[in-house]
């Protein structure tokens, strides 16, 4: 992501980079949350990566017109997935609805409060709200306030899910920003449906007619009567969501996207051996051969993953003896954990390269 990857892109040339933001693109194009990354797509401060992938199809056709050409053709979705479990649906229509959430200003959970204490919500409705944050202590004075602690329960974080969502009619989002909730994705998954404030991108993607409600942010009496109106369980079908979500389908995406890389990969490898071949070849003078040696290990020749043995059969054909110090110095890295033979052959293999100006260094655990 993109923190990460500022701190080691400099290291990264040439190499199989995939630059994911997992946020809402609404958020990034209005620079709520995020307020540097967008200029930082656009200016190049944020370089040495292949492609940059977003969460879903929305997301990632909201903000095309906002890239750069450049960074506009590196764009793709990928969603996240999970493993869906068969079982029976959990629904119950009993008035016991739930909120899963982190308890913060940007998720909105004291909405929810407003929402039940609504004097139009149905009196025998109640709210499970399960999750942590710097706003339990807010939320549950406000609840104690009045006088509300039968119907709006705060049971912190729990595990298990199907505590969570087990004998629920229904589960509710308030947040005013997300990427791609995956406790909708479990609420569906276990037969319950959805009444969400359509405040983000990929609400759109996981809440249809068939698994839920999608309610105007902010319009309150809207999400009232959303619950109080019973959803109709004979329209609720959770497979098109499942499929599109699933772990195996989102897991193909990702391996057909790796063998794309590896030939994007392997034909600059190909057009750099040639390049350097051709240099080797043609008729020059060994100070300039060298020149050109030296210019190819700079633009990535070895970022490239070019070994040090085919770079060492390079200069040998020199036929020169001294250590040349003008070559770059390449650091080999060996990470092992206690493979005394494999850690000397890899040594001796650097070592019978011929390429002179170079250090290795042993990781062990």
């Amino acid at each position: 992501q993109y923190g990460g990857h500022m701190r080691f892109q400099k290291f990264l040339k040439g190499k199989r980079v995939v630059l994911m933001f997992h946020g809402d693109t609404k958020d990034l194009i209005r620079r709520y949350i995020y307020e540097v990354q967008l200029d930082g797509y656009n200016n190049e401060k944020v370089y040495n990566y292949r492609r940059l992938a977003f969460l879903t199809e929305g997301n990632c056709q909201l903000i095309k017109p906002e890239l750069k050409e450049s960074v506009r053709k590196k764009a793709i979705y990928i969603e996240n997935g999970m493993d869906f479990e068969e079982g029976p649906s959990l629904y119950q229509e009993n008035g016991e609805f739930a909120l899963v959430s982190r308890l913060d200003r940007d998720k909105n959970p004291v909405e929810a409060i407003d929402i039940f204490m609504n004097e139009k919500m149905n009196p025998s409705y109640r709210l499970h709200i399960y999750g942590d944050g710097a706003l339990k202590a807010e939320m549950e004075q406000k609840i104690a306030d009045a006088g509300l602690q039968d119907r709006i329960i705060l049971h912190g974080f729990v595990s298990d899910k199907k505590e969570i969502y087990g004998n629920k009619q229904g589960v509710i989002s308030t947040s005013l920003t997300d990427g791609l909730p995956l406790t909708l994705l479990e609420s569906i998954q276990y037969g319950v449906p959805v009444y969400v404030y359509d405040s983000f991108t990929a609400c759109r993607d996981m809440v249809t007619e068939k698994t839920g409600r999608l309610i105007e942010t902010g319009n309150q009496e809207a999400f009232v009567e959303a619950l109080n109106n019973a959803f109709d369980m004979n329209a609720f079908d959770s497979r098109e969501i499942k499929e599109k979500f699933s772990n195996k389908v989102i897991t193909e995406k990702w391996m057909a996207l790796f063998a794309e890389l590896d030939e994007e990969v392997a034909r600059e490898m190909s057009k750099t051996a040639a390049d350097v071949s051709a240099a080797a070849n043609a008729p020059a003078t060994k100070s300039s051969f060298k020149k050109r040696l030296k210019k190819s290990l700079k633009n990535g020749l070895l970022k490239n993953e070019f070994t040090a043995a085919k770079l060492g059969v390079m200069y040998r054909n020199l036929k020169t003896g001294s250590k040349n110090k003008s070559l770059p110095m390449v650091s080999v890295i060996m990470p092992y954990y206690y493979n005394r033979k494999t850690v000397e052959k890899a040594v001796k293999s650097v070592v019978k390269s011929g390429y002179p100006n170079y250090e290795i260094v042993l990781v062990n655990d």
